[in-house]
């Protein structure tokens, strides 16, 4: 059992796992709120601290470097995440006394180096809290917003100056959480009315009629009418892509890369749960996730089954009415949700439209002459969105795009980046 220090010290271990294994942070964070049995107070105070400093990560480096008079390569790895822990702390939590922040730190460094390690890092937060140094102080982007600067250059070209840090600001803010009510099993006011009366303040999304908006939510399982299947965690985005897509009752529909489910279960709701869906998936242990959500949500015309998208089933060639393609992607757009992401070199995203180009173009056989299909992505980055769907439409004249599409949703504090296009069989 951790003691001392609690979730500050177990945020201090998971800065390392990830920084020295490259292990995914809701993994991390799972794993160790598992293993770890923490009060409800120390298991919130981890998350925030470990997602928050992961997320800050480039930010706290360049004060880190600016008050150490040790090259920042040279600091212990222990120390460096003792220190980016206690700055975000001391600059994004104005809960904790910068007293309390200081002591905790001086303890960790002795705990895990020696009085040396103390006495340097209470020399750089107490150097750092004497400077009043503020956010706005710091005029390059990348440690302003803590992005990668591939991914500034990239939406700046893409975007321009204005919007790329409208999505930088967007995406440091944490979203609301999006819920999708079930109309299977209730109705969008009695939702609301059941939430509201359970302390929460519940808005509307501007995007999507299905969606119901809850900001600061406790623990969705904690949330009345979940175990019932009242509603399923959905972005507005993505609930807003398949209201576009309009999938009719009692129509066929292919979902390419279904996992984890919520493009499928909101087409079933559009349905009426009346039709047929296929939810096909590579990842055959992810397929139980979808088939007991199903069962919760009261949704029977679901068959979840394993199918490598870029290996299409014949027997189902020009058959469908609707196909889903919500390919794997960069997600550039859901950063706020995904703190790693930011970590990313551009080269790990240098083979994503290949695979997504032959997934959209395997997976559009399955439309009969009139059906239409959705390309969907939650990335921000045009060689992965209208890139693809313009390429797929240059080389196959059966095709065209429906009127209005593409559409680009930026990220704001209520959805996340997405892009859409709706693509139909005319021939």
């Amino acid at each position: 059992m951790i003691q001392l220090s609690g979730a500050r010290e177990l945020a201090m271990i998971s800065l390392g796992k990830s920084e020295k294994h490259g292990k995914y942070a809701n993994i991390e964070l799972n794993a160790m709120l598992k293993k770890y049995s923490l009060p409800a107070n120390d298991r919130s105070l981890f998350t925030v601290l470990y997602y928050g400093t992961l997320e800050r990560l480039f930010t706290l480096d360049y004060i880190i470097r600016k008050f150490s008079d040790i090259p920042f390569e040279e600091i212990n790895m222990n120390i460096r995440n003792i220190l980016r822990l206690s700055l975000y702390q001391l600059i994004f939590l104005d809960k904790i006394p910068d007293h309390a922040v200081c002591d905790q730190a001086v303890k960790l460094a002795a705990k895990y180096s020696n009085l040396g390690a103390s006495g340097y890092v209470n020399a750089v937060l107490r150097q750092f809290l004497r400077s009043g140094f503020s956010l706005n102080d710091i005029t390059d982007l990348s440690a302003k917003y803590s992005y990668n600067n591939w991914m500034i250059d990239l939406w700046t070209d893409a975007y321009g100056r204005e919007k790329a840090i409208e999505i930088m600001e967007a995406q440091n803010t944490h979203l609301y959480l999006s819920l999708r009510v079930n109309t299977l099993k209730t109705t969008k006011k009695t939702l609301w009315d059941k939430l509201t009366s359970f302390g929460l303040t519940v808005e509307d999304s501007p995007l999507s009629s299905s969606a119901l908006l809850i900001k600061n939510s406790p623990p969705v399982t904690s949330l009345p009418g979940f175990s019932d299947g009242e509603f399923f965690v959905q972005d507005a985005a993505s609930q807003y892509a398949v209201e576009l897509l309009k999938p009719e009752s009692g129509s066929f529909v292919i979902d390419c890369c279904a996992c984890p489910g919520g493009k499928s279960f909101s087409s079933a709701i559009e349905m009426k749960n009346k039709g047929r869906i296929l939810s096909l998936d590579l990842h055959e242990n992810k397929l139980n996730l979808i088939k007991n959500e199903a069962k919760t949500l009261g949704i029977d015309i679901i068959s979840a089954e394993k199918q490598d998208a870029t290996d299409p089933r014949m027997t189902c060639h020009s058959m469908t009415n609707h196909v889903i393609c919500d390919v794997p992607c960069s997600g550039l757009g859901v950063i706020s949700k995904k703190p790693d992401i930011r970590m990313k070199s551009s080269e790990d995203i240098q083979k994503l439209p290949e695979l997504q180009y032959k997934i959209l173009e395997k997976s559009s056989g399955y439309l009969t002459c009139g059906g239409t299909l959705l390309y969907s992505t939650c990335t921000l980055n045009p060689a992965e969105n209208q890139d693809i769907t313009n390429r797929f439409l240059s080389s196959h004249p059966q095709f065209e795009r429906k009127n209005g599409f593409p559409k680009t949703i930026f990220p704001t504090e209520k959805n996340d980046g997405f892009f859409i296009d709706i693509l139909v069989r005319n021939k």
